[in-house]
């Protein structure tokens, strides 16, 4: 127990020097707050990963808005939104983050369709294909009670797209 709190101590030291150092005018991104675009909008892009292309980041995440409902029938808290589609943001210094648009549209219309707004779009990685000059998005699509289970694969010209979508490849077995 005495050790915990030496490392707590020591922790709290080294968190408070660092903070000293913080210039005031000096931008610095805050985990508890909610981290704004440069518009001044909550950013939306959960489940995200980023992208480092000639010197600018991009960040495309799972856009979630509207109402959420707890999808009833399981052992475990399942909490769901209608699919937003995947969202983009751009930034030079991994700080101001501008928002690019929806890179990828979810669809409204066709309930069959695997990017409709009752799946699953989530975890989308963003790389970029040398050979063929083509951003490919993966992501993990699925049902509402995740018995769908896909890997789908976007291809777009630019790396805030529009991305277009690919097509799902086979069930993910474990």
């Amino acid at each position: 127990m005495k050790r915990y709190a030496i490392y707590t101590s020591l922790f709290l030291v080294l968190l408070f020097m660092i903070e000293c150092k913080h210039k005031p005018n000096e931008k610095k991104f805050i985990p508890v707050e909610i981290w704004k675009d440069t518009d001044g909008n909550p950013i939306n892009a959960h489940g995200g990963g980023i992208l480092d292309y000639e010197g600018k980041y991009y960040w495309f995440g799972e856009l979630k808005n509207g109402k959420t409902w707890r999808v009833g029938n399981k052992e475990w808290e399942d909490y769901r939104c209608n699919a937003g589609g995947i969202s983009c943001y751009s930034s030079e210094n991994l700080i101001d983050w501008k928002f690019e648009g929806i890179a990828l549209m979810a669809n409204t219309t066709d309930s069959a369709n695997d990017l409709h707004i009752s799946k699953v779009l989530e975890r989308p990685k963003v790389i970029y294909n040398e050979k063929t000059k083509k951003f490919v998005m993966w992501l993990h699509i699925d049902t509402e009670d995740y018995s769908y289970a896909r890997a789908g694969m976007a291809v777009s010209d630019k790396p805030q797209g529009p991305i277009h979508f690919w097509e799902a490849l086979g069930r993910i077995t474990r």
